[in-house]
């Protein structure tokens, strides 16, 4: 290889020269640019670790909260799903002569499961909504999700509503 490069003329010498840089410079390149990948992961990895520390270090604190937070609600007040539909039910009863149980939904939780019921009335008068909207409120540990009110275009003092009414159901420690 000596002897193939001192046969070169001096142009051809300072090509291969600046060939070799060329190619040196470009993997030089491409693995200091992997290097900082891995320098900028390890970075990351470790305020991951750090938050995750922190988070592990504070972990008494937050149980001690999670149970005076807890204790702040009666478990046997909430209401499961079949419990929230007939007290749902029971508030509605005598304001509407329709009551269609559309459509009933659970999100389960580690401390607590979220209860969705929808309630459609039919051909009611405002007044009755509003009673059966205050008689939602009364309750603590039911809430109005959304309500939705139609006007009917034949009877405009008869309105078609919806109702999403939620509840939680706290879990048992």
């Amino acid at each position: 290889m000596l002897d193939l490069y001192q046969r070169f003329s001096l142009r051809e010498k300072t090509l291969f020269i600046g060939f070799i840089w060329f190619v040196l410079l470009f993997w030089g390149s491409g693995g200091l640019g992997r290097f900082s990948q891995t320098l900028g992961g390890i970075g990351d990895s470790r305020k991951a670790l750090q938050g995750q520390h922190e988070i592990l270090t504070r972990e008494a604190g937050i149980d001690a909260d999670l149970e005076a937070q807890r204790s702040k609600f009666d478990s046997s007040s909430t209401y499961n799903s079949g419990q929230l539909f007939a007290r749902v039910q029971a508030m509605a009863e005598g304001r509407a002569s329709s009551i269609d149980k559309k459509q009933e939904d659970v999100q389960e939780g580690g401390i607590f499961n979220l209860h969705t019921v929808r309630i459609t009335f039919r051909d009611q008068p405002i007044g009755s909504l509003l009673r059966f909207d205050q008689a939602l409120q009364d309750e603590p540990y039911i809430s109005l999700e959304t309500a939705s009110i139609d006007a009917d275009t034949k009877k405009p003092e008869q309105l078609d509503a919806t109702f999403i009414i939620t509840s939680f159901e706290l879990k048992q420690p």
